[in-house]
């Protein structure tokens, strides 16, 4: 059965721009998940708020894919990736706990991560940040983006 995604929210100001969504894909599992993800934009402080909720009633492990252009430079430095490209660099911070790992993958086959498609019959290399962790029962996950030039 496929995920049915649903936009429950969508506010715009101003300061501030905020979006909340859920899909119910991992519903089919022993212990269903509901997955719900919060964006909300400030545009004041020029950042961007990812909040992902997970409600569940075991142990899971959640792996967020962060994707990147080809012609980004990506780097992992703890637990912030920071990204580059024409003068305007990225960061982005993830809140992390000991259950939290993350990694960066570019090009890799096995397993497939890291790349990007442009066209039919065509992939390149590029950078993915992959933040893996670990939780038992509903969690809350935060990612925060701020650009700079």
């Amino acid at each position: 059965e496929r995920a049915h995604a649903h936009c429950e929210a969508w506010n715009s100001s101003p300061a501030m721009d905020r979006w909340v969504g859920s899909h119910q894909g991992y519903q089919r599992l022993s212990d269903p998940v509901l997955h719900r993800r919060t964006i909300a934009v400030d545009k004041e402080s020029q950042r961007i708020l990812i909040t992902d909720m997970v409600e569940c009633n075991g142990s899971h492990t959640i792996e967020r894919n962060w994707h990147f252009s080809e012609l980004c430079s990506v780097r992992v430095d703890g637990r912030q990736a920071v990204a580059e490209q024409d003068g305007i660099s990225m960061t982005m911070q993830v809140a992390t706990s000991e259950d939290t790992d993350i990694e960066l993958a570019k090009g890799w086959t096995a397993p497939i991560s890291g790349w990007v498609s442009r066209g039919y019959d065509m992939k390149k290399p590029s950078d993915t940040v992959i933040v893996r962790d670990s939780i038992r029962g509903s969690t809350i996950l935060q990612t925060e983006i701020r650009c700079f030039r």
